[in-house]
This record gives C-alpha cells, structure tokens and sequence, in this order.
C-alpha cells in the first residue's frame, strides 16, 4: 500500500514538472482559449464596480465641428480649464504634446495657454513609448514612487524603453505618465500596467496617476517581489495587490460610463454629474485611435485606461497569494490519491481552484489543464495492472 502511494505521488510528481515544461515551450492554441475562456467565466462571478471614471470623448461630430485633429491647444487648454472648474477630481490627457503648436502665433501662444491650464492642478499628460530614439533623463515630475529598499523595479516591470517627452515647459508644471495594454496569448487585453520602466526609472501609468491625483496623493508606493507580482499604495498606505510584472486586472464596469462630447465641454456644457470623478480626455474617432480587444467587446484605448481608474478607485484586488493556491492543489491531489471515492470531486475542486489560481498569478505558474491530467496520471498509473 505504502509502496503504490509512493508511486502515485512521485508520478504526479513527474507528470505535473513535464506538462508544466510542455506548455511553457508550447503553447497550444486550444489551451490558449481555454485560458482565457476560464479567467474571463472567473471575473463574471466576481462583483462589478462602478463607472466612476467620466469620459471627454474626441468623435466624428467634433471633427466636424472643430475641424481635424491635432487642434490649437488653447482648446485643450480650455477643456482642462472647464473641466477644473466643473469640479473633477483629477484630468488626465491622452494625447502627447512633442512638438510646438503648428497653429500658434506670436498673438496666440497656444503652447503657454496649455502650460498655464495644467500647472498647480490635478492633471497627468501621456507620455509615449519608443523603440527608437536616445534614452533621456526625465525632467521635473510632479509625481515621485516609492519602492521597496529589498527591490529593484527596474529588474521586475516591463523593460526600460527610450519615451517620447512633452514640451519641457509641460513637463515642468504637471505628471506625464505612459499608458498602454499588455494583450494575453489569445491578443485578448484583460490587464494594464500599473507602473513601468522607462527612462531609467519606474513610472507610474496612466491609470495609477490618475488615480494619485485625484486622492491627492503624491508618492504612490510600489513592493514588487520577485516577478510574479507586488502591491501599491496610494495615501493611504492600504497595499493593493498587482498581477504578474505589476500590472491592473481590469475589474468588470457596471452601468453605463458618462461620455462627453469634447465640442460640448468648450460650449461650456459640463454636467454636474463630473463633480469629485476623475476625466479621461482621449479620442474616440475611428482612425485617431485603434480599438483594443477585452473581453466582451472591443474598445477604445481611452475607455480601457477608465477601466483600469475605476479598478482602481473601487481598491478592487482580484490577485490572490500564489503559494495558497498552490498549497491547497496539494492537498486535493492528495486527497485523491488517498481516498479512491474522493476522485471525482478532488478532480472538480482541482480544476476549480487551477483555473483560479491561473486567474491570480494570470501566467504559467500552475496549469488547470495540465493539472488534471497529472491528477489521473498518478490516480490510474499505480493501478494500471
């Protein structure tokens, strides 16, 4: 008896470490799907949040009316302006200001106009990434992050990458910040990066920002540990648990997000609804800017970082600690092997518990698929004869 448990431990031993290598080297297209078809069935019984994050919108009934895009960025200037004043907590702008104004005069400087709108307030400005170009030191940002002493960000978050840089006289009064998604095997985009190297040091996102902003904050933490995730802090010093590499796993938004129209915000025409939420200016026009895919649809990049805000502000941690997970599929493969009648239900709770577990870590460190099958490896290989 002891001798058949043994072998039933050391071949799910086996069969576990040579389907984990497998998958890891080759990753076939059908459990690709059955990944993301899992960890998406996993975020539907979670709670929603709640849209909370606005968005200025910058669509075909604006292009028309404003002509085309990029316009004189007094008019930016005017929309931040009209937002402030409307009451929003924080405005972040996803669009990169690299060049002068090719609209502005010597009566019209629409480049100071814009410098004079987003200094001493609550504003984040994108800035880009770049494959080509010489790496740069930042200039004076207006939003630091604190690390852990026991850890180098730059050796765990994305790679350093050379980044497109505002006008300095922008980069001088306000936070600019990067903001891009980081699509699943299946190019489906469940997850943002919360910070990222670039420029020699770790930046916060778009959304992480954002969000510092419109608490006031401004130093967020970051605790990164080895790469398979870490926490931040805003504040208040209440640690949020990130994803592999540091990233936002976007929460599922309930009820319908506040759209406005860009044209309408310079008429004046800001609701009240705004008041104490964060905004998101950005484009919505097809040709300005390429939808992504997520989950259920597919959405513009400025919808998608008001996902990430609104992850955010709800202090939504859908990661859960790895080793647990990994404890307790132990346990049931144990269990199994012990009690013959307990196979069906140990395989169910295994299967549960690997897809949540892939769902947390939201890479390769344990296999809902593979894990099954070493299950009945080590179940039926000792009673083979």
């Amino acid at each position: 008896m002891l001798r058949r448990w043994v072998l039933s431990i050391l071949t799910l031993a086996v069969l576990w470490a040579a389907l984990f290598g497998l998958v890891v080297i080759w990753r076939p297209p059908t459990l690709v799907a059955t990944e993301g078809w899992a960890s998406d069935l996993l975020l539907r019984l979670t709670d929603p949040v709640s849209t909370r994050t606005v968005i200025v919108g910058i669509d075909e009934e604006d292009l028309k009316e404003l002509g085309q895009w990029p316009w004189s960025r007094d008019l930016s200037a005017k929309i931040v302006d009209r937002l402030i004043e409307g009451g929003a907590s924080a405005v972040g702008l996803l669009v990169t200001y690299a060049e002068p104004d090719r609209l502005a005069t010597p009566q019209n400087d629409t480049d100071g106009a814009l410098v004079r709108a987003l200094a001493n307030r609550p504003t984040v400005v994108l800035t880009l990434r770049s494959l080509k170009g010489v790496r740069e030191a930042p200039v004076a940002s207006r939003l630091a992050v604190a690390t852990s002493k026991t850890t180098n960000p730059e050796a765990t978050l994305y790679p350093a990458l050379p980044r497109v840089p505002n006008l300095p006289a922008i980069e001088q009064v306000t936070m600019v910040a990067p903001a891009f998604s980081y699509p699943d095997p299946d190019e489906v985009v469940r997850r943002v990066p919360a910070f990222l190297s670039m420029a020699e040091q770790a930046w916060p996102s778009m959304a992480t920002a954002l969000v510092a902003r419109a608490k006031g904050c401004t130093t967020p933490g970051l605790t990164m540990w080895k790469s398979f995730g870490g926490a931040m802090a805003f504040c208040d010093d209440k640690f949020l648990r990130l994803g592999l590499l540091g990233t936002i796993t976007l929460a599922r938004p309930e009820g319908g997000r506040p759209v406005l129209s860009a044209a309408k915000v310079l008429a004046g025409e800001v609701p009240a609804e705004i008041r104490g939420r964060p905004v998101l200016f950005g484009a919505l026009a097809v040709g300005l800017s390429d939808p992504v895919p997520v989950r259920d649809a597919r959405i513009m990049p400025v919808e998608l970082h008001a996902r990430a805000v609104d992850t955010l502000l709800a202090e939504r941690s859908i990661q859960s600690e790895q080793l647990n997970s990994l404890y307790a599929m132990i346990g049931v493969a144990l269990l199994c092997l012990v009690r013959r009648n307990l196979l069906i239900f140990g395989v169910m709770v295994a299967a549960i518990i690997g897809t949540a577990c892939y769902f947390a870590t939201q890479d390769l460190l344990i296999e809902p698929v593979g894990m099954l099958i070493a299950l009945l490896g080590a179940y039926l290989m000792p009673r083979w004869r």
